[in-house]
């Protein structure tokens, strides 16, 4: 059986290197994370609509490093909680 093949990097790969890849985002824990043009597309809105919502209407969004993201659970929580906007009911 042949041997797996080991990056000539792997034994020097710096500290800060490992603590960036910890950090990363797993996208099946944290599957409702949209970043803000998904945000934008979800509520059939445009990037700097999406700005301004969170700036001036409380849209609820995190920083993740540079990045904003939000919660697709949270956002449908927020839209439900506008006033006059009626969501579609399962019947």
């Amino acid at each position: 059986m042949a041997e797996p093949e080991v990056s000539p990097h792997a034994a020097t790969t710096p500290p800060s290197a490992l603590k960036k890849a910890k950090k990363a985002v797993d996208p099946l824990v944290h599957s409702d994370l949209m970043d803000l043009t998904t945000t934008a597309a979800y509520l059939n809105r445009s990037r700097p609509w999406v700005y301004r919502a969170m700036r001036e209407m409380g849209l609820p969004a995190i920083r993740m490093g540079k990045r904003w993201m939000t919660q697709k659970s949270r956002i449908d929580a927020w839209v439900a909680s506008q006033p006059g906007v009626n969501l579609p009911t399962a019947s």
